[in-house]
């Protein structure tokens, strides 16, 4: 009579046991998050420098805005929101180009992530969600 194979429970072991869960440091989403920003304005500039023509300069403005906007928005989703309406903002009430505007929030974007990434969810799964928001827990008992 043949044997069923044997069935080993899951250790909790990881597949490739020489990979590390690497973190991004602080500095380094920085840098990413003010490149993702920049890369509307530097298109822009490349095209003026190698004199490719636009079919429509606003329609080029918007689209390197939507870029930037796109790229900032992978970093800091959810929180980059904030940098997303204050563009918006500014673009509605014709005070900057969409190009201009995503440079201008940039500061916006950086920080809300960077609140988001390094702040709150470290703080939260250290705490909970009363800890994240700068509340302090009751003990039971």
């Amino acid at each position: 009579m043949a044997r069923a194979p044997e069935r080993r429970a899951y250790t909790g072991a990881s597949l490739f046991p020489r990979a590390r869960a690497e973190s991004l440091r602080p500095r380094t989403y920085i840098v990413y998050c003010t490149w993702a920003c920049l890369s509307p304005v530097a298109l822009a500039v490349i095209r003026i420098v190698f004199d490719a023509p636009a079919s429509v300069p606003a329609q080029d403005d918007a689209m390197f805005a939507i870029l930037g906007t796109l790229m900032a928005g992978l970093f800091t989703y959810p929180t980059g929101i904030v940098g997303t309406i204050a563009s918006g903002v500014a673009v509605y009430f014709g005070l900057v180009t969409p190009t201009e505007s995503v440079l201008l929030a940039t500061p916006l974007y950086v920080a809300a992530g960077y609140f988001q990434w390094y702040v709150l969810i470290p703080r939260y799964f250290r705490g909970g969600a009363v800890a994240a928001l700068g509340g302090r827990r009751r003990r039971a008992g």
